[in-house]
Formats: structure tokens, sequence, C-alpha cells
């Protein structure tokens, strides 16, 4: 049995004591790796910040692994561009101006891929791009998020196979496990967005309808959608002109003047007419380079590169597109389009009701213009009749007068003029009466309630605006009048317009209706129309129907003189009297028809 000396003793010893080092050190590696894995999951169940995983993961990785230096680069899809956003070890100054194209590079490959690489002698490989002096070795892995790239992890050592295999699936997982801050980052950031998003649509949408002044509107449509929008720069909004086929600036947010002074664009001719014609949104790149932008040149004066167009559509119809354009290259993204899609279908709709209420106050204004010019003909025609018979008088004193001197004395010729410009006096009155007969009165049952509801209607964004509170009291079984509806629309609206009037700073408007029995017989249908504004002078209210009387600073003093007539027209009575809490009481009454 042979001896083992002391020598080889000692050498087994040795060799003992390094595998078990060695060993020992493994275990350590590993229980090193499984603290950063862990470290990783507890930090991604910490935070939402992914710069702040990434940094550990870098530190902690280049530390393990003994790398020389670590990156994080992300993915730029709008310039198909590889951007630095974190680097940690030697050399990162001279890194963080670098960016690589997709497929350029070791980490260019991988991000282009979406595949881990380990190179273990750059040398060797012919992917290799030289970026920092002195790199022998590194590896690659890609970041994804629901299976797309959005960046890599690298590392490299100043070592020839400085990695292996494990180091590998460590920084695969590291990346897997990154991957996931980022994803939850982006669904964080995306709920955020969300919600500002619809914050900022309903605040919008209440800067938008809280006015009814169309150049308002316009105006702060633009407005919000550059505020809305981040990348936008300028937002312009064009009405079509449906008479001409043009679409037309009524109103530009970011613009300077001459942008504001483009003339209209023909709808079947230009590139933002097919938006109207087509109802469809339009994406272009690059305004400046598109062959039918016509206004390419200004584009360039005005720093516009990129233009998301959409259609403004209210019920089916086109009225507008809404414009939005970016300082530089950008792609719009589907819920960037959705976006201004929601805004330009908010503001179609404001912009309608903008325009209704302007007919609105249109009619109403011509309706109160021809009671005027009613009441005025009537006037005339008063003046004209006491007129008539005072001339013809006049007519037959001057003739006879003319009979008593011969026909060559001046005076008779002097009384001849006379005649005559009493005779073209006379023509003028008979003219004056024949253009002041009304028009006959269309006499049918006519129901007080929808009188009021309808012109209620036309008055419903006045009250709206004024603040005035509206109370209506519709009595049971009111039966109808007989009389002429438009005359009984036009009492109703002087009425409510002269309510209105008092309340300037607002108010409550109760409006009642009923019936009572009368003596000797039959029923009264009455209407009265209450109003809590300043209420009538004492001493006042007898004058207060008489034509050109008014009370209120500014007015013409017609209108309750038109209700006056109409009411007297349908055989009915009016009274008013003043409120002792402040206001006034207009109760008018007519006969009720009886079927």
């Amino acid at each position: 049995m042979s001896q083992i000396t002391v020598s080889q003793a000692t050498d087994l010893t040795d060799q003992g004591l390094r595998g078990e080092r060695e060993e020992s050190r493994a275990l350590k590696d590993e229980v090193d790796k499984l603290r950063l894995l862990f470290q990783t999951a507890a930090l991604i169940n910490a935070t939402m910040d992914p710069r702040q995983v990434i940094s550990l993961v870098l530190k902690e990785a280049v530390r393990i692994m003994g790398a020389t230096s670590g990156s994080l680069r992300m993915v730029d899809e709008e310039n198909g561009l590889l951007r630095l956003e974190m680097a940690i070890g030697k050399g990162r100054n001279a890194r963080r101006a670098l960016q690589l194209k997709l497929g350029e590079g070791i980490t260019g490959w991988v991000a282009l891929h979406g595949e881990p690489l380990l190179v273990r002698d750059v040398t060797k490989e012919p992917r290799y791009l030289p970026i920092r002096k002195g790199v022998k070795s590194e590896m690659a892995v890609p970041l994804c998020v629901e299976g797309k790239v959005i960046g890599v992890l690298n590392l490299d050592s100043n070592r020839l196979n400085a990695f292996t295999e494990n180091d590998l699936e460590l920084l695969t997982a590291l990346a897997n496990q990154s991957a996931r801050v980022f994803h939850n980052a982006r669904l964080h950031e995306q709920l955020k967005k969300k919600a500002m998003e619809l914050r900022s649509l309903f605040s919008v949408g209440q800067a938008i309808v809280s006015s009814l002044n169309l150049d308002e509107v316009l105006g702060r449509i633009t407005r919000k959608v550059v505020e809305l929008m981040e990348p936008v720069k300028l937002c312009s909004l064009m009405l079509l002109d449906h008479g001409k086929g043009e679409l037309v600036i009524r109103a530009v947010h970011g613009a300077s003047e001459r942008y504001t002074k483009k003339p209209p664009l023909k709808v079947t001719e230009s590139l933002l007419g097919r938006v109207a014609r087509e109802k469809t949104p339009l994406i272009v790149q690059d305004v400046r380079r598109h062959p039918e932008f016509r206004y390419s040149r200004l584009a360039r004066k005005e720093g516009l590169v990129s233009l998301l167009s959409v259609p403004m559509i209210c019920q089916d119809r086109v009225i507008g597109v809404l414009n939005a354009y970016t300082g530089k290259e950008h792609r719009f993204s589907s819920e960037e389009v959705e976006l201004l899609a929601t805004l330009a279908s908010q503001s179609a709709i404001a912009i309608e009701n903008a325009r209704l209420y302007e007919s609105v106050v249109s009619a109403e204004e011509r309706i109160r213009q021809g009671e005027r010019l009613l009441l005025l003909g009537e006037i005339a025609a008063e003046v004209a009749h006491e007129i008539r018979n005072p001339l013809t008088v006049i007519r037959m004193l001057a003739h006879s007068v003319k009979e008593t001197f011969p026909p060559e004395d001046p005076r008779s010729k002097d009384l001849l003029i006379i005649e005559q410009k009493i005779g073209q006096m006379a023509g003028l009155v008979e003219q004056i009466l024949e253009m002041a007969k009304q028009r006959k009165f269309e006499w049918n049952p006519v129901e007080v309630h929808t009188v009021f509801q309808e012109t209620l209607e036309l008055l419903r964004h006045r009250l709206t605006k004024q603040r005035v509170k509206l109370v209506t009291k519709w009595g049971r079984g009111v039966p109808p009048v007989l009389g002429d509806k438009g005359q009984l629309e036009q009492m109703a609206l002087n009425l409510l317009l002269n309510a209105c009037q008092a309340m300037p700073e607002g108010g409550q408007l109760t409006i009642r209706t009923g019936t009572r029995r009368r003596r000797p017989g039959g029923r009264l249908v009455w209407i009265a129309v209450e109003d809590t504004g300043c209420g009538i002078p004492e001493g006042k209210v007898e004058e207060i129907f008489q034509p050109f009387v008014s009370f209120r600073s500014g007015g013409i003093g017609l209108g309750l003189s038109v209700v006056h007539r109409v009411v007297r027209h349908h055989k009915g009575t009016i009274t008013v009297k003043s409120i002792p809490t402040g206001g006034s009481r207009f109760l008018v009454e007519f006969p009720a028809w009886e079927s």
C-alpha cells in the first residue's frame, strides 16, 4: 500500500480548499443573482417608476457579472432610432450622445429582431459597431411589452469571454421583469391620460356650450384643441359654405394674421375638401412636401409640418373641418385621431346651437320690427284718416273762392295751384290708407297653451342666458279661444319679452292659465304672466299700453301697445298691476270658444 507523502497531502488539501472556495464563490454568485431578481421583483411591486427599476438592474448587473458598463436604449419608432436613456460604468459620457439606427450594431440588431445576443469576442462579430474603446465582449437582451420591443439592455466588458450563457439568462430574466414595470407604467400613464382627456373633454364641452355667440364658440374650440393636444401648434376651423362649395376659415389659434387671411378652398379641388367630401379624417406627414397641399410655402413660414384634419358632422351633415398642425414631424396615433374627432363632434353640436340661437334672435327681431311697422301703419292710417276730412273741406272752400275771381286775376292762378297741391296731398293720404289696410284675420279655435309653449321654445336660450327661472302652471281643461294664431303668438312673444327685459339680472317668470265663469254667462280663458323685475312706476299703469310710452331705458314703447291691440281685436281684456314683493302681473282674458 503506497504511502501519501506530506507534499501530496498538502496538494490535496489545497485542491480541496480551492474547490470549496470556487464552489462557495459560485454559490455566492447564485445568491447575488437571486437577490437581484428578488430585489427587482420587490421594486416592481413597490414602484411605478421604470427609471428607478432600470437603475437598480443596471448597477447590480454590472457589479454581479463583472461588466465594465451597462446601458438602456429605448426604441423611437417615429424616427427609427435607439435613444440612450441610461448608462452605468465607464464611457457613459461618450455613449450618451450616441444614437443608433434600428438594426445597427449588436444593440440595434437585438432591437430589430427581438432576440438576445451574447458576443464573447467582439473582434469576431461582424455585427459589432465600435462605440467605446477597449470593449472585448458584449451581450444585449430586448425589453418586450405585449410582444413589441420597446428597448434593449446592454452590458459590455473589457475582458474576453466575460459573460456566460447563465449571465445572458439572468439579464434576460431581468429584462423581462423590467419590461413588466414599463408595461404597468404605460397602462398607468394611459389611464391617467384617458382620465385627463375625459376631464378635458368635459371642460371643453362646458367652455364651448357656455356661450351662444358663434364667433366666441369658434375661438374657444381652436384654443382648447391646442391646449389639449400637446404636440399641436396650430388649430384652424373651417366652415363649409354649401352654396359656394367652399371651406372658409372662421377661427385660428396659434397662427399669424397672414394665415387667417387665406382664401377659401374649393371642396372639389383641395386636400382639405376631401375630408369634407368623404367624411373621413386625413393625416399628412409633412404638408410642406405634399403635392396636393395648396399652401406649402405658407406652411414653411408658419413652421407647420404634420397635419391631422377631421370632419365636423352634425346630424350626418358636414358643416366644416377641424385642422391640427404640429411644428415638427409627428405620427398621429389612433388615440389622437379619436380625440380630435370627438372634439369635432362636440364642436359641431355647439356651432349648430349657436347658429340656431342667432337665427332665433334674428327671427325675433324681424317679428318685433314687423310689429313696429304694423303699429306705425295703424298710427299713419289714423293720422291720414284725420287729415282726409279737413283736406276735403279745404279743397271745397278753395274751389268756391276761386270762382269769385275772374280767370285773368293772379289770385285765381294761386288758388288753382292750391287746389293742385291739395289734390296731391289727398292722393298721398289715400295711398297711406290703402297701404295700411290690415290683412284679414284667420279665425280658428286656438289653444293658448300651445301658443305660449311654442313661444317659450323660441325664448329658451334667452331665458337661460339671462338666468331667468321659468315656472309654468297650466290649468286643466282650458278650452280654446277663437282667434288668429299668428296675432296671438305676437301677443305672447311681446308679453314674455317684456318680462325678460324687466329682469336683466335674472329672476323668475311665472305663467299661469285657467278659466272662470263670467256674467251673464259663458266662460273666460285667462293667462297670467308674472315677473320679479322692476315693476311699474306708481301712477303709470294707465299709460303702459300707449304707443311710444316706455319706462325702461332704451325702450321704444311699442311691445305692450301691440299686445293691447291684439287683445282688443280678439274681444279680450288686459290688466296689469305691480306685485308688492316686486315685479308685475299681466292678466289677459278671452272669451272661451264653445264648440
